[in-house]
Parts: structure tokens; C-alpha cells; sequence
């Protein structure tokens, strides 16, 4: 699959009781954290440069969003690594290891190296880890093997203990599900999950989430819906209700497998405070589009959304693999009254990333006329306005876009 994922597969861990707590898990020697917290405005950047064996990751701090060709001469280099912001903090993710590493970021925007907290004992190396900030003493990573639920403290970078959760059995996909996106949502934390058989063209035939207490140490309950499939992205609103896009994979499974003309795109909500799928709500995405092939989703503001969708009048590809490099047509989408308009600045370029990322309220854009391929030209990232794109900023490609401070 030739398409840029953050979302990896889970590999096998072993399950850890309740209540464990490991000082010992912060690994030295540490440089030691400059006194007193820096006050100015910074922005974390990742940069993704591919290399012949994997990646490169580039991360560094600048003053507001950028305009022109980003210097990313001075920022840290890692390998294959995830990087995240929470707290005033910058937080970098070493799958292999599963060690996270906190900087913090100075008055001039330099990172200082400051502790590293281990999950290795907890069956959390490898592709994976999904962490979920929620408060200065609380977090939760979730192991690739789903059967495990880490609690730290970010302030202390300290595991305070660990949550035994159950997966999801899916007979028919031999047991290849897979986490992403968590997020708070109220006093919980909910994880969308895929359970997809890539070989045998299979995804499991419901919409499913993860949901669990944010502040208290209670099992998770998987929830699902079975009126569409596979989620791919979500959305939480002003009134805390959370809207969840379960486009069939990106549309993958309504254009290819032995269900893919029974296999349904929607949009589904979990109202604030609640623990199901609202059944009052759904908006079809063929309804909305014209068709279930949609990619991701990117949300712009409002009910307004940009989507990426497949032109019915085009033929599928033979190979499913040549459907990530597809051309796509882009609409503004409006998910209260149904209507859409052609959104044309986007047009021509490919879609290589299913991030979204928001800086004060703006959502920004991944554009690159060739997607994400060897020799492509640089990425340009764009702000997403109901009016069209406005450019900002130039790097080979995007990792991590967000305030810290």
C-alpha cells in the first residue's frame, strides 16, 4: 500500500494486571530541564524525508505557521519515529524501543532533551502506541496487541499503573485489528477501530470504537454499529458531541472485496456524555457524494468538510493497490443540509496523507501534484477555507503540525 498511514497495525503483547507502578521505567543518563517555563508563542513541526530502508523525522518549534520554504536546518533528526505536543511539552515516540521522550521547549525554540519513560515491559514496542493526553498528571498508551492500557503521568513521566482491556474478536479477519485516533471526548477517551483482511479484500461489517472512563480505572466497552463499515476519521464539535466517519476505509472496501456493493459509508455521532451510537442519526455518504468511495474527510469548519471523492464514470482499477494513487475529485460538503460544491484549488494533486491537523481553530492541507513517491516535488501545506485553499508553507513532507504553546 503506497499510501502514507499513521495507523499501524497491532503485533502481539501480553496482557499486564491492574494497578502496576514503575519508577524505574525513566532511563538515563537525562539532560537536565532549564528552570522556569518559556512564555512565547511556538508551533511543533515534523518534517517526513524518506530514506531507501524507512524515514527520517525532523522535529523543531517556530514562532507562528510559516510562510514560504520551511529551514528545518536546526531541528532534531530521529529515525522512524511519532512525535506529539501536550502540555507546553514536545513528546517524541520511538516505536522499536517504545520509549517517549519529553523535550521541553526553550525560550529560543531549541528542544532540550529531558526524560525518557520505557513501555517496553508493557508489550507497547513496535508499530503502534497510541497515546492519549488527558490531563498535566494523567495519559493513557494503548498497546499495539489492544490488550493492555497504560497509565502515565506526564508531569512525573511516570507509569502509575495499567488497565487489562479485551479485543475485539473477529474470526474472519484473523485477529488483524488495529487502533488509531484516540481522543477525549467528554470524561472519556474513545479509539476508533479497524478490523481489516487485506489479502481476503474483508473488513469487519460494523463501525467500531473503544471507549473507556478518562478519569477512573474501568475496563473499556467496545461499541459498534453494523449500518456502515470501518472507520476513518472523526470530529468533535463545540457541543462535545463526537462525529465519527466510517467511510469503509477510505472507501477501499466499497470499491474492492466480495461485499463491497453491500458494504455502507456513513457518518455516525456519540452524543456528549454518551456510551452508543445515536440511533437517530446517519448521513449516508453516497447520499452526500454520490458515491461510497470516498478518502478521508477533512474537516474545515462548521458542518463543512472536504471531500475527496471517486468519480462513478471512472473505471476501478484492476490492481487494488493502484487505488491510492487515484485522482479524485474534491467537494465542499455541507453534513447538515446535504448540499456540496466543487472545491477545485486542491485539484490535481494526490492525496498522501489522512492527517488533520488543526492550529488555533485552522485546519491545514497536505498538497503534492505527484502524492507521496520518490523524487515527488516538495509538499506545499495549505490552510482548508470554505472558499478554497490559502498556501502557507513548503517541506518535502508533513509529520506534525500543532501549537504547544
Amino acid at each position: 500500500m503506497s499510501m502514507r498511514m499513521k495507523w499501524l497495525k497491532a503485533s502481539s503483547a501480553a496482557a499486564l494486571a491492574l494497578g502496576c507502578s514503575d519508577e524505574a521505567t525513566v532511563i538515563g543518563p537525562q539532560t537536565p530541564e532549564p528552570e522556569g517555563p518559556a512564555t512565547n508563542p511556538a508551533i511543533l513541526i515534523g518534517v517526513y524525508v524518506p530514506t531507501p530502508d524507512d524515514r527520517n523525522i525532523y522535529v523543531g518549534a517556530v514562532p507562528e505557521v510559516p510562510n514560504g520554504e520551511l529551514d528545518y536546518s536546526s531541528f532534531l533528526e530521529f529515525g522512524s519515529v511519532d512525535v506529539s505536543t501536550y502540555g507546553g511539552f514536545v513528546y517524541v515516540w520511538d516505536r522499536e524501543p517504545a520509549n517517549l521522550t519529553r523535550f521541553t521547549v526553550n525560550q529560543d525554540l531549541t528542544l532540550s532533551e529531558g526524560p525518557t519513560l520505557s513501555f517496553a515491559s508493557y508489550g507497547a514496542n513496535g508499530g503502534g502506541g497510541e497515546i492519549v493526553y488527558i490531563s498535566p498528571t494523567r495519559a493513557y498508551m494503548l498497546a499495539p496487541s489492544l490488550e493492555v492500557v497504560i497509565v502515565w503521568d506526564p508531569t512525573r513521566m511516570l507509569i502509575t499503573g495499567s488497565l487489562p482491556v479485551t479485543p475485539p474478536e473477529r474470526a474472519e479477519i484473523v485477529n488483524d485489528t488495529f487502533a488509531h485516533s484516540g481522543r477525549v471526548v467528554g470524561d472519556s477517551v474513545i479509539w476508533q477501530l479497524n478490523s481489516l483482511n487485506m489479502d481476503a479484500l474483508v473488513t469487519h461489517r460494523s463501525a467500531a470504537v473503544a471507549i473507556m472512563s478518562a478519569t477512573s480505572d474501568e475496563p473499556w466497552q467496545i461499541v459498534e454499529d453494523t449500518r456502515c463499515v470501518a472507520t476513518d476519521g472523526g470530529y468533535l464539535d463545540a457541543n462535545g458531541d463526537f462525529y465519527l466517519r466510517a467511510g469503509a476505509y477510505w472507501g477501499y472496501f466499497a470499491a474492492f472485496g466480495p461485499d463491497a456493493a453491500s458494504n455502507r459509508a456513513c457518518v455516525l455521532r456519540v452524543r456528549a456524555g454518551e456510551r452508543s451510537f445515536d440511533p437517530d442519526y446517519l448521513r449516508d455518504m453516497r447520499e452526500l457524494t454520490g458515491t461510497y468511495i470516498n478518502y478521508p474527510w477533512f474537516h474545515v469548519q462548521d458542518d463543512l468538510y472536504l471531500v475527496q471523492s471517486w468519480d462513478p464514470a471512472v473505471p476501478l482499477p484492476a490492481e487494488p493497490g493502484d487505488f491510492w494513487t487515484a485522482d479524485l475529485v474534491p467537494r465542499l460538503v455541507n453534513l447538515t443540509t446535504g448540499e456540496s460544491q466543487p472545491y477545485p484549488d486542491i485539484d490535481g494533486t494526490k492525496m498522501i496523507s489522512s492527517a488533520e491537523y488543526d492550529v488555533d481553530g485552522v485546519r491545514y492541507y497536505e498538497m503534492n501534484p505527484e502524492g507521496f513517491a520518490d523524487g515527488a516535488p516538495k509538499s506545499v501545506i495549505a490552510e482548508l477555507r470554505p472558499e478554497g485553499v490559502v498556501e502557507k508553507f513548503s517541506l518535502p513532507n508533513l509529520w506534525a503540525l500543532a501549537r504547544i504553546r
